[in-house]
């Protein structure tokens, strides 16, 4: 794929952690109390996609057999009130090693249409040049996200909770505020950090007393959609 695009996040490290659910009520005081003096940064906020793949699955079929390296196209907004201030983005991800190319959209009209990629590319072209792919929308995916930094600025963490997974064509409804989310799911915590600093993350993670783990929220969603095995 091409990475012609509005922006480009630099590569960083992501480590990504499972919280059964009876951690969840004490999520936040495991993290601020950790050594490296982290704090809540921003305000937490409603994080929606709609993620695209091949008629194959082949993005969902390769993250799940443990490609080393694998992609995800989504289109992404925050909030309850509708879609706002959308923007494409294509996940780069090799081992521990991602990062991602971002194009902001003035609009994204009829994301449930199997041909709703195709409508996102003719009000702007360069799209095709990111996803030559044929694509169409197979998951519509919420959460509610909080934000952590670290004392030093080296490391941040994104904590997941109220994870809700749809078809797309549920958009159809509008987006609605987000309930409680499956009562089932475990949260997600993401360490982020540049690779210099990946020897430092250690100590992060054997303080913390969370699953280290290869979860995938696209994953996850089309298991739990199509009813498969995780």
């Amino acid at each position: 794929m091409s990475s012609c695009t509005d922006g480009r996040d630099s590569y960083r490290y992501e480590r990504k952690f499972l919280v059964s659910r009876h951690l969840q009520p004490r999520l936040a005081d495991v993290i601020l109390s950790a050594p490296q003096g982290f704090r809540e940064i921003y305000h937490g906020r409603v994080v929606n996609n709609v993620y695209f793949d091949t008629p194959g699955f082949r993005f969902f079929q390769e993250n799940r057999q443990g490609y080393p390296y694998r992609e995800k196209v989504r289109v992404r907004w925050y909030g309850e009130d509708g879609i706002q201030s959308p923007r494409l983005e294509l996940k780069h991800r090799n081992g521990l090693v991602g990062t991602k190319d971002v194009l902001p959209l003035h609009e994204a009209k009829a994301l449930w249409e199997p041909r709703s990629f195709d409508l996102l590319a003719q009000e702007a072209p360069e799209i095709r040049e990111m996803v030559p792919q044929l694509v169409q929308p197979v998951l519509y995916n919420r959460y509610y996200r909080k934000y952590y930094l670290s004392g030093d600025g080296l490391f941040r963490v994104t904590v997941d909770t109220r994870l809700c997974y749809e078809h797309p064509r549920e958009l159809r409804k509008g987006c609605g505020p987000l309930g409680q989310g499956n009562p089932l799911a475990d949260s997600v915590v993401e360490l982020k950090y540049a690779g210099e600093h990946d020897s430092e993350a250690d100590s992060i993670s054997r303080f913390w007393p969370f699953r280290l783990a290869k979860k995938s929220k696209y994953v996850s969603g089309v298991c739990q959609l199509f009813s498969l095995p995780e």
